[in-house]
């Protein structure tokens, strides 16, 4: 073997090394980034978990980690849903206010990321969460802003159940105010 077929050799062997490296350290990197995609889910699953034990601080800081996790990775749907399952977690425990919180962060993300189910159901939370804060009014617009979603999915079974809310809510309200133009009549 002559001399510079010797150095193509041993170029083509440095060349093909560094190929290969590269390819690995992509792999690793590519690899890496789906298996810290799954730890979201895992978050999710662990923080629901705590919260079937009662271990309320400890699932609210894996909702928040996943909702960190999803943002990393550019996932707006898991973070809606990281703040979703906060503020359901919160509701449960009849902390509405900061049940409100959750919701409120998520609002934004699920309108712009989540399937209309899933924005359907945070807006129907909502309209809860305000009732129990004694925000009829808010209530009310939440529920209107599911009815339109679940109309626009074309999901029927949502949208009965958000024109049932309305229903009732708008009697209530009506109820309310015509107290209140009672008591001024009387005065």
């Amino acid at each position: 073997m002559s001399g510079g077929e010797a150095t193509f050799s041993t170029g083509m062997t440095a060349l093909m090394a560094i190929l290969i490296a590269v390819v690995l350290i992509v792999a690793f990197f590519i690899r890496r980034q789906i298996k810290r995609a799954q730890y979201g889910d895992e978050y999710i699953r662990w923080g629901m978990s705590k919260e079937k034990n009662r271990q309320y601080n400890d699932a609210l800081m894996c909702y928040m980690t996943a909702e960190e996790v999803y943002r990393e990775n550019g996932d707006e749907a898991g973070r809606a849903r990281a703040f979703y399952l906060a503020g359901m977690m919160e509701s449960k425990r009849e902390n509405h206010a900061e049940a409100r919180k959750y919701y409120r962060k998520a609002e934004p993300i699920a309108r712009a990321a989540s399937p209309p189910e899933d924005l359907g159901y945070l807006l129907m939370n909502l309209g809860e969460t305000e009732e129990e804060l004694g925000n009829e009014r808010k209530a009310m617009k939440y529920y209107a802003d599911a009815a339109e979603v679940y109309e626009k999915a074309g999901d029927r079974e949502g949208l009965l159940f958000a024109q049932e809310r309305l229903d009732y809510d708008g009697e209530e309200i009506e109820e309310v105010e015509n107290e209140g133009e009672e008591r001024e009549d009387e005065d």
